[in-house]
Formats: structure tokens, sequence, C-alpha cells
């Protein structure tokens, strides 16, 4: 039970984190449009960091659990 409720609270911290990210990047987006740049790469950039992110979170989880128990 713990167990699942630390899962959950992963992944809403997951989302929220990605949520800030994505909004500090669309004032980007706003400005790199203004100066006529590609804006593909924060986009990319954005998706990159919310992989490693969740990646990293899983990896922890997963891995501390076990040595908890």
């Amino acid at each position: 039970m713990y167990t699942y409720t630390y899962s959950l609270l992963f992944v809403l911290l997951n989302v929220s984190h990605s949520v800030c990210i994505h909004s500090q990047y669309s004032t980007i987006f706003a400005i790199v449009q203004k100066l006529k740049h590609s804006f593909g790469n924060f986009f990319w950039l954005y998706w990159l960091h919310t992989l490693i992110v969740l990646f990293c979170n899983f990896f922890i989880h997963t891995h501390y659990w076990k040595f908890v128990k």
C-alpha cells in the first residue's frame, strides 16, 4: 500500500514538474518566434528532459524500495 502511494506521488511530482518546465518554455517559444528562429529545438529539449526525469525517478524508485524492504 505504501509503495503504491509513493508511486502515485512520484507520478504527480513528475507531471507537475513537467508542466512547470513546459510553461517556462512557452515564454521562450514566444520570444524565439518574435526573433523568427526555429523553436523545435526547445520542444524536443522539453520532451527529452521529461523522459530523463521519469527514467531517473523510476530507476530510483524501483531500486530504492528493494533496499528498504
